[in-house]
Order: C-alpha cells, then sequence, then structure tokens
C-alpha cells in the first residue's frame, strides 16, 4: 500500500538567467521565508508552469530574461495565478518601465543596484500580505 503524497508547500519561484544572482536571491529568500520551497528558473516559460502547477504566492524575476522579459512574464502569471504578488528587479530603472511594470501587474520594482535589506523587507511585507500573520501588523502599507 503506498501512503499519498504529502501535499507542496508553497513556493516561491526566482527568475535570472544569471547563476550567481539565483543563488544571492535564495539565500536572502530563505533568510526571511523558511516556510516556503524556493524554486530557481532560468527561463520565464519555467517560472510560469511553477505558478500554474502549485501555490506560488511569490515571483521574484530580473527583466532581462531569455526567453520573454519580466513584463511578459508578469502579464502571463496574472493569466493563471492573479493573486501571484511579482517583484521586478531591473538595471534599466527608466520612469517608462516603472509605469509600464505597474500597467502589467507587477507589485514592486527594484533598481539594480539595491541595498539587500531593501529586497528583504520587500519579501518580508508581500509574504505577510498573503500569509495571516499571528499578530496584526503595524505598518502596512508602509508610510510613504
Amino acid at each position: 500500500m503506498t501512503m499519498p503524497d504529502a501535499p507542496l508547500r508553497p513556493a516561491i519561484v526566482l527568475v535570472d538567467d544569471e547563476p550567481l544572482h539565483l543563488r544571492l536571491l535564495q539565500e536572502l529568500v530563505r533568510e526571511c521565508a523558511s516556510d516556503y520551497d524556493v524554486l530557481m528558473v532560468g527561463y520565464a516559460t519555467a517560472g510560469l508552469a511553477h505558478c500554474t502547477e502549485r501555490s506560488v504566492p511569490l515571483v521574484i524575476t530580473d527583466y532581462v530574461l531569455p526567453d520573454m522579459n519580466g513584463l511578459e512574464l508578469a502579464r502571463a502569471i496574472r493569466q493563471v495565478a492573479p493573486t501571484t504578488l511579482i517583484i521586478l528587479i531591473t538595471g534599466y530603472p527608466t520612469p517608462e518601465l516603472r509605469r509600464l511594470a505597474l500597467a502589467a501587474g507587477v507589485t514592486a520594482f527594484v533598481a539594480k543596484p539595491f541595498p539587500l535589506a531593501q529586497l528583504q523587507a520587500l519579501i518580508t511585507r508581500a509574504l505577510a500580505a498573503v500569509t495571516p500573520p499571528t499578530t496584526p501588523p503595524t505598518l502596512w502599507p508602509p508610510p510613504a
């Protein structure tokens, strides 16, 4: 007799075609999100596939990817997982790209280079928004 498979834990998907960036993001995410699986992929299509196959409350993606850009990925995620939060990281932080990112459903826009504490705070706030906290948050959303 076989035991049924245990349900998959929710996952945070990291999408970047630079392996070093993925490893750094993985370490950062694991520090503030130990209750989640962390999945690293180098292609947007692979990240999108994870969003269709399991619970993915958060995707962190680079803008420049080999198969589609981060905006295209955000639009595709909105079609299959409309509640998934998306953090877009880019080395091209123009006002126009920021406007397009928000229109595509990106939750947060992060310009490279950035302090790691900034991204860690964004991840923590994003996960607090999707996971009911044990105590009420005191600053959500953060003051402008």
